[in-house]
């Protein structure tokens, strides 16, 4: 605690908290074939069992930014396994952007697949794994 005088008469106590433990980041990138890229990132408190959230970046190698995207991951440090199926309609503008909230997991494998929705052209996709 600090006291500060403000002026003769008057005294306030300001309580000085600690900071909050900051997030940390654990990334998985790939790039397709074609040039596009995929990046996952998975917030997470202590030694990556607590996931705050988890956020996708995709970026097309040529063309407008589309709609219709997906970022598919399973996890399986948690019994059983947590498969994440996004909805098809995420943003590929190169802009991070959330695609779910957190969990609880343990250690093990994770994976992610991007697919990348190209107006006329079959769909480009990446894959990444790691295990942590």
């Amino acid at each position: 605690m600090t006291t500060l005088a403000l002026g003769t008469a008057v005294t306030a106590t300001v309580g000085l908290a600690a900071p909050a433990q900051a997030a940390s980041v654990r990334k998985l990138s790939c790039t397709s074939r074609e040039g596009d890229v995929g990046t996952l990132r998975l917030y997470y408190q202590g030694s990556l069992r607590t996931i705050t959230k988890v956020t996708y970046q995709m970026k097309l190698a040529r063309g407008a930014a589309t709609n219709k995207n997906n970022a598919n991951f399973r996890d399986s440090g948690i019994a059983p396994a947590k498969t994440y199926d996004s909805p098809d309609t995420l943003i590929a503008d190169n802009r991070e952007r959330g695609l779910t909230g957190g969990y609880r997991r343990g250690s093990g494998g994770f994976g992610v697949k991007f697919i990348f929705d190209i107006r006329g052209d079959d769909d480009h996709y990446c894959t990444q794994s790691a295990s942590f």
